[in-house]
């Protein structure tokens, strides 16, 4: 059974971000499936912080998207963003640390806010951009839009985000240099 089926309703028709939207399905498709199979808290913990920075970077390339083409309501699609990455944040550390005793409570919340937030304030912003003529980006066009993502982070949000990433880390034992941000910030030391 899949606990999060895509569905074409979800497409905002926008290929760079239907992608992103369809990982971030995954991610909780894997958690659910890990979570059923009885895995550890550490293999819980290495999917719930990987979930965390795929949310940072999709967050990061879609406000960088609606930034570029100057989208009237940026801002309070932002903080949207903002908030649900502080709650992200607090989840894995209360699972870490023991106070939630099951990651399905963190991927039944991910879910609801993930399809409501899709439907809603996304669907808000594509009509939007399809008249500025963003419809399929080619596949140049994603890699340089990525690009930028990671190019145009704000440090203090990296900093809280990598603070948090390494709270989860020490308090499960477990070590991650998967994180695009920290594995390209690794290769340029």
């Amino acid at each position: 059974m899949t606990y999060f089926e895509w569905k074409n309703d979800y497409s905002v028709g926008i290929a760079i971000i239907d992608n992103q939207h369809k990982k971030w399905v995954q991610y909780l498709n894997n958690l659910y499936e890990l979570t059923n199979a009885g895995k550890g808290k550490e293999t819980l913990n290495i999917i719930l912080v990987n979930m965390a920075q795929y949310t940072q970077y999709h967050f990061t390339s879609e406000e960088n998207l609606l930034r570029m083409h100057k989208y009237p309501d940026y801002e309070e699609h932002r903080q949207k963003h903002e908030i649900l990455t502080g709650q992200v944040q607090d989840f894995n550390l209360q699972f870490s640390a023991g106070h939630i005793s099951s990651p399905m409570q963190i991927a039944d919340f991910l879910k609801e806010w993930l399809t409501d937030h899709i439907l809603d304030t996304d669907k808000k912003y594509a009509p939007f951009l399809k008249e500025k003529g963003v419809i399929r980006k080619t596949k140049f066009e994603q890699v340089e839009c990525e690009k930028s993502s990671f190019n145009e982070i704000d440090a203090e949000k990296v900093g809280s985000f990598v603070l948090s990433c390494c709270l989860i880390l020490l308090t499960s034992s477990v070590v991650i240099f998967s994180c695009p941000i920290v594995a390209g910030t690794l290769d340029h030391a």
